[in-house]
């Protein structure tokens, strides 16, 4: 029997001879296009609220953050690349980091499956390496993903550590199987990169077929929210217990669109990664372009109020409805069906809502002291004080 390729084979360039792939990362290191500065800066954001929720907690004595597909550390015009943004972002915590009761150890794991950029990596690094925290142990590999992820799995699976998985290939990688495994890791976050719009074209050719079961074109009936359906069917068919997955859509200057997935077992993860979007996208919280039914205020400035995302009025409205049905009762509800939708439960978008029932003598809580955060409905529910009429 032939032996099935990797995903990462069969879905990279649809088949492309391995001289075409390396030509195109060497394209790629070239110059970063905007798209990839701003799949490095969520990176940055991410591991930015990430880092000081284990950084506390006193019990964890080490934290593993694994770039899988590192790159070279720089473009050809100097802006860092994962590997030099992942370790600046932990030199903001060194004061943090040395106020700890116990010793921590960061150990960063940085690969490549091309050998050429690993070489060029360590260049970089060399020349900040009197900057780089003894607190800090870097490792660079030149292994293949599948190699790697079988390799540092036992690492990873410790009562002591907190886990930061990156995986950004130049194509397709990760699969059911390692999803759920990923997923069942304790204290491990991971953000996944893909090309969405190689999924909509190849999810009925056989390669795909294999990795993801049932998926059909069809299932994409707007290219420009395709990313949202992938992680519904990445929910659907690959999550097993609870767990909590996020998507950002980045489109190229060629028109071609990725899919940025934050995955995550805390709550709390998604609920930063959420936070995280909408500072790059207020307008969405879900992507670098707009979508079907969003107007800018320039485009009706005789009736502005219907300006807007449309997504962001179709949330407000269902807030309204359910709150008035008394189907949401309290801050919890609020929250959970604030994340479920992709909205920041803090955000003026839920308490815009709030302000107007209470204006509409629909609720009376002093809106002041009704919390939102994570901290706040982590510390107890805080009812709706609906108003009755006898």
């Amino acid at each position: 029997m032939q032996k099935q390729g990797s995903l990462l084979d069969i879905c990279n360039h649809n088949g492309a001879k391995k001289k075409t792939a390396k030509r195109n990362k060497k394209d790629f290191f070239d110059k970063f296009d905007q798209g990839t500065c701003l799949k490095l800066d969520l990176l940055e954001r991410s591991v930015k609220s990430w880092l000081p929720v284990f950084i506390t907690q006193n019990f964890i004595e080490e934290i593993n953050l694994v770039d899988f597909f590192a790159g070279e550390g720089k473009d050809a015009s100097g802006k860092k690349g994962s590997p030099l943004k992942i370790i600046d972002t932990i030199q903001l915590f060194s004061n943090l980091i040395t106020k700890r009761e116990k010793g921590l150890t960061i150990n960063l794991h940085f690969n490549d499956d091309n050998q050429g950029a690993t070489e060029r990596l360590k260049v970089h690094l060399k020349k900040i390496k009197d900057k780089v925290p003894v607190y800090v142990d870097i490792k660079i590999t030149n292994k293949t993903y599948e190699d790697l992820f079988e390799e540092i799995l036992p690492s990873l699976d410790k009562n002591n550590v907190a886990n930061f998985l990156f995986i950004d290939p130049f194509g397709l990688a990760l699969t059911r199987d390692h999803f759920q495994t990923i997923s069942s890791l304790r204290r491990t976050d991971f953000i996944l990169f893909t090309p969405v719009t190689n999924v909509q074209r190849f999810c009925e050719q056989n390669g795909f077929k294999q990795h993801f079961p049932g998926l059909k074109r069809s299932y994409f009936e707007d290219p420009k929210t395709a990313h949202r359906k992938l992680c519904e069917y990445i929910k659907k068919n690959w999550v097993i217990d609870e767990y909590y997955l996020h998507s950002f859509a980045i489109q190229k200057a060629k028109g071609h669109r990725h899919c940025l997935i934050f995955g995550s077992r805390n709550k709390l993860g998604v609920y930063k990664f959420i936070e995280s979007c909408w500072k790059e996208d207020p307008e969405n919280g879900e992507s670098n372009f707009s979508f079907e039914g969003d107007l800018r205020t320039e485009d009706c400035p005789m009736i502005p109020e219907l300006a807007g995302s449309q997504k962001i009025k179709n949330f407000q409205a269902s807030l309204d409805k359910l709150i008035r049905q008394k189907a949401i009762l309290s801050n919890q509800d609020i929250f959970d069906f604030a994340l479920d939708a992709g909205f920041h439960p803090p955000s003026s978008h839920v308490k815009d809502v709030l302000k107007k029932l209470k204006k509409d003598k629909v609720i009376k809580n002093n809106l002041s002291r009704f919390g939102l955060s994570y901290n706040s409905v982590d510390k107890g529910l805080v009812d709706l004080e609906f108003i009755t009429y006898r």
